[in-house]
Parts: C-alpha cells; sequence; structure tokens
C-alpha cells in the first residue's frame, strides 16, 4: 500500500484518467464520466445515472465488447441482464408494428407468428415482444418448423428496457391463443399473458393454451385467463307420423286392410284383411311384431268381427352424459345426451270374419311417438390443456372461468291413434295406439380446470410435479356447470303405452390440477 501512494504521488501531475487508477476522485458516479467504483466487471447500480459514460448502460458496445469488464451472457433474459435485448439475439415485435418491418426495435414486426418465422430464417433464437395486446394474426402456434424459440414480452415499446408489468398479451376472439404442436427442443415463453377466447355458441369451450406431443414447453411469469364456458342446448322433440290416426280399414266384402301405416323411422303397421265369403280374414301386423291372433271367425250364417289390434311398446329413454369431455391431441371432445328412442308402433287391427253379410278389414296400427334428443354438455373453461406433453410453470398466474350449466333432454312425443276398422257386420278391429317417445339424456356441465394434463408427465408448478390437486397456489378456478336435466317419455295417447324417461346428466367439476 506504501508503495502504491508513493507512485500516485510521482504521477500527481498527470491526467485525471491516469488518476483513476489511484482512486483519483474527480470522476465517480453521478458525474459526468466512468468511475471505477469497486464493481469490476459489472458496474453498479449507481453507474446507470453517471451521464453516459462507458458501463453497463451507457454504451452498447458493453454488450459484447467487454471494454470495461462487463460481457453480456447471450443466454440470459432481459429482466436480469437488459444488454441481451438487441437485434444481434432476436427479432422484435409490437402491436403497432408492420410485419413487412425488417423486426428491429426501430422497425418491429407486428404478429407473433410472422416474427418467430423472421427468427428462424435469420438462424435467431428469440423473439422480443413489447407490452399490449396482440389481437391481430393470432393464435401464437408454434409446431416443429418453430421450434427451440424463446419469446420474451416485459417490454416496454418505447425504449425496449424490461418492465415486468408491460406482458405481451395474446387474446384471440376464437380458438386457443397459444398452441404448441410436436416439439423436440421446446420453447420458452416469458412475460407474456394468454387469454382464451369467449365462446358464444351453446356448448362451447374457452381454452387458452393447448399443448400436444411437445417437450420442454416452459412458461415463466405467464398469465393465463379462460372464459366462462357457454350453456349446453336443450335436445329437440323428433316427429314420427305426420297424422293424427293410422290409415282405416275398408267396409267391403274381403275389405281391404287399413294401411301400411309407414312411420319416419322405418317402422311400419298393418291392418288385417276382411274375409272373402266362405275364406278367413287376416291378422293385423306391425313391425317390430307385437300381440297375436286377433282376426275374426267366419261362417255360413255368423260371423264375428276382427278384434283392437295390441298397442306398442316404449323402448328405454336417453342416457345422460356423466363427463365434462376428453382430451384428445386433437383437443377438448365433448358428447351430448343419448337420445331416447321413438316408440314402437301398435297392431294393425284384426280383419272381420265372413258370412252372406258385409266384412270389413281392421285398421292400421298408429306409429309410435317421436323421440327427444339428448342436451349438450356444457362448455368448460381450461386454462391449459396440456396432452402427451411436458409443462413447466415458473411464477405464473392461472384463472379458470365458470363451467357452463348441460342442456335438458327432450321429452318425447305422443304416441298415434290407431285407425279405425272397416264397418260392417263383421266389421275389422281398430289399430293399437302407438307407444309415446322416451325422453333424452341431459348434458354434463361444464368444469373449471387451471391445468387438464393427460399422459405420462404431470406438469411442474415451482419446481413441484403435480398430478391431480384441487387447489394450488396461483391457480383460481371458477364454478363448475350444473347437470342437464332428463327428458320424459311421452305421456300416453288414449290408453297407449306412455314413453320411458331418459336420465340426467352429472355436474362438471373444478380442479386446480387434474390428470385425465
Amino acid at each position: 500500500m506504501r508503495n502504491l501512494l508513493l507512485v500516485c504521488a510521482a504521477i500527481s501531475g498527470a491526467s485525471a484518467l491516469t488518476a483513476l487508477a489511484c482512486g483519483g476522485g474527480a470522476f465517480n458516479a453521478g458525474q459526468g464520466g466512468n468511475a471505477v467504483d469497486g464493481s469490476v466487471g459489472s458496474d453498479s447500480a449507481a453507474d446507470a445515472g453517471d451521464g453516459g459514460g462507458l458501463d453497463g448502460s451507457g454504451d452498447s458496445a458493453d454488450a459484447s465488447d467487454g471494454f470495461d469488464g462487463f460481457t453480456c451472457d447471450p443466454n440470459s433474459t432481459p429482466s436480469v441482464e437488459p444488454c441481451v435485448v438487441t437485434e444481434s439475439l432476436g427479432i422484435f415485435v409490437s402491436p403497432n408494428g408492420v410485419d413487412s418491418a425488417a423486426g428491429t426495435r426501430a422497425a418491429p414486426m407486428r404478429t407473433i407468428n410472422a416474427a418467430m418465422d423472421a427468427a428462424k430464417a435469420k438462424g435467431l433464437a428469440r423473439v422480443y415482444a413489447c407490452g399490449g395486446m396482440y389481437s391481430v394474426g393470432v393464435l401464437v402456434s408454434i409446431a416443429s418448423n418453430r421450434d427451440g424459440l424463446s419469446l420474451f414480452g416485459g417490454l416496454t415499446c418505447a425504449g425496449w428496457t424490461y418492465d415486468a408489468t408491460q406482458q405481451a398479451i395474446v387474446a384471440p376472439s376464437s380458438g386457443y391463443a397459444l398452441e404448441v404442436d410436436s416439439l423436440v427442443q421446446g420453447v420458452s415463453v416469458v412475460d407474456f399473458g394468454f387469454r382464451g377466447p369467449t365462446p358464444v355458441n351453446p356448448g362451447d369451450s374457452s381454452i387458452a393454451v393447448f399443448a400436444n406431443a411437445s417437450q420442454g414447453v416452459v412458461l415463466t411469469r405467464v398469465s393465463v385467463t379462460s372464459s366462462n364456458g357457454v350453456d349446453g342446448g336443450a335436445g329437440a322433440a323428433f316427429a314420427n307420423y305426420s297424422s293424427p290416426a293410422g290409415p282405416g280399414g275398408n267396409s267391403a266384402s274381403g275389405g281391404d286392410a287399413g294401411g301400411p301405416n309407414n312411420c319416419v323411422d322405418g317402422t311400419f303397421s298393418l291392418g288385417g284383411a276382411g274375409a272373402l265369403v266362405g275364406g278367413f280374414p287376416g291378422v293385423g301386423s306391425s313391425m317390430p311384431v307385437v300381440g297375436g291372433g286377433n282376426a275374426g271367425t267366419s261362417g255360413p250364417t255368423a260371423c264375428t268381427a276382427g278384434t283392437q289390434g295390441a298397442n306398442g311398446a316404449a323402448n328405454s329413454g336417453g342416457a345422460g352424459v356423466h363427463s365434462s369431455g376428453s382430451l384428445t391431441s386433437t383437443g377438448w371432445m365433448t358428447a351430448p345426451g343419448a337420445d331416447g328412442v321413438d316408440g314402437n308402433p301398435g297392431q294393425g287391427g284384426g280383419g272381420g270374419g265372413a258370412n252372406a253379410a258385409v266384412t270389413g278389414g281392421g285398421g292400421a296400427g298408429g306409429c309410435g311417438g317421436g323421440k327427444g334428443s339428448g342436451g349438450q354438455t356444457g362448455g368448460s373453461s381450461i386454462c391449459i390443456a396440456s396432452f402427451a406433453s411436458a409443462v413447466t410453470l415458473s411464477s405464473c398466474a392461472l384463472t379458470a372461468g365458470n363451467g357452463g350449466n348441460g342442456g335438458s333432454g327432450a321429452d318425447g312425443s305422443g304416441g298415434q291413434a290407431g285407425g279405425a276398422g272397416g264397418e260392417g257386420a263383421c266389421a275389422g278391429g281398430v289399430g293399437g295406439t302407438g307407444a309415446g317417445g322416451s325422453g333424452g339424456g341431459g348434458g354434463a356441465g361444464g368444469s373449471s380446470f387451471g391445468i387438464l394434463w393427460s399422459g405420462t408427465t404431470p406438469p411442474t408448478i415451482d419446481s413441484l410435479a403435480v398430478t391431480n390437486e384441487p387447489t394450488v397456489g396461483g391457480i383460481t378456478t371458477g364454478t363448475p356447470g350444473m347437470p342437464g336435466p332428463m327428458g320424459m317419455g311421452a305421456s300416453p295417447t288414449g290408453a297407449g303405452n306412455p314413453g320411458q324417461n331418459g336420465s340426467a346428466g352429472s355436474g362438471g367439476g373444478a380442479m386446480a390440477v387434474t390428470m385425465q
């Protein structure tokens, strides 16, 4: 130390720059030069206000030249080392940019997809997005042709300096905000926000981020919001016939049978034919078959009339849905409640027997009532859906909306009355009444999930692998949708058989993280 003091004294008349080596006080933090302030290799915070000398904030050469002891780490992030925000490392994009621009800070591009393509074309691995709303040219799609990129938000558009409040917000009107598919190297997304669209059609879901068959999907300080799912639509009632009653039989000796009565669903009913003199009357029929022998009898002096056909049988109601949906490689798939089934037709009336008097044919049986279809499943609200992918989150905030209510199954409609038998001394029988249609099943309620995943690798949240958890810090879920009510079977027409009821769907669920 003594020798150093002697040397300094000897050169006390030298320049101010030489005096810096001895701790001379003319140039220090806050004045017009570049002080040596004890932070060798990385200028101190005080240097930021020293008026633009050769330090960590005053000269762009610091990013690479190492002139004053500082070397920029190209693998660092804007929040740690501002020097990485440079054209030599990435392409720049702004909500007010133009995609035909050069992609520099002075001339940024507009859409993130175009900026990613430009980065790949130039052999760069980064895209820098300044804060604001990106609603043009979205969704952000990262497939194998964009593998290995890093996206950085949190930058001001005016000076491209780091500001954690300046997230780059991606908010499409439909589809996903971020879709990742078939990545091997992966993608890193920092200081972004992804907003799931607001769905409008019955049963539609809102999913903000979808990852499929991708490794190394890393989200840091990313906010993800999904909108409310839409209530499922109610089922509809179907008609199975057009007239109030089936065709009647003819009133004549050897009267023709009523029908056939062809129903919309392909079933039918046919009355029995009246007998010729000395002959035998026909039995009423239907498809599907119901009832038995109902023809009259013939004789030389006496005959008997045909009897009424049997009423059609009812079928089972539609089953409700017990799951909000399933995650596949193509996205989130939902199913409605099962449809009910049309009622079966009644048997045709039996033909009247013959003697010397007039005989009549049997009336056709009525068609079954139309079914009620199933209700739609309510839409779900899912922040991140991950299928066969490895997703890592750090300091992220996820907010899922509410699930939509399940739609109600539709009621079945009443069966058709049978046709009248042909008149005469030995008349034909009346056709049986069709059964009522059965009700449809109710749709399931939509769910509210922070992260829904399927595969072998659970998501990692702040260094912890999470499989199934109802609550996780940083993840907020909404209210699940209510189950869709069952459709009712039709009340009987006259003495016919009523349709059977469907069953209700199940309610949705709410989980911060859930595996499917």
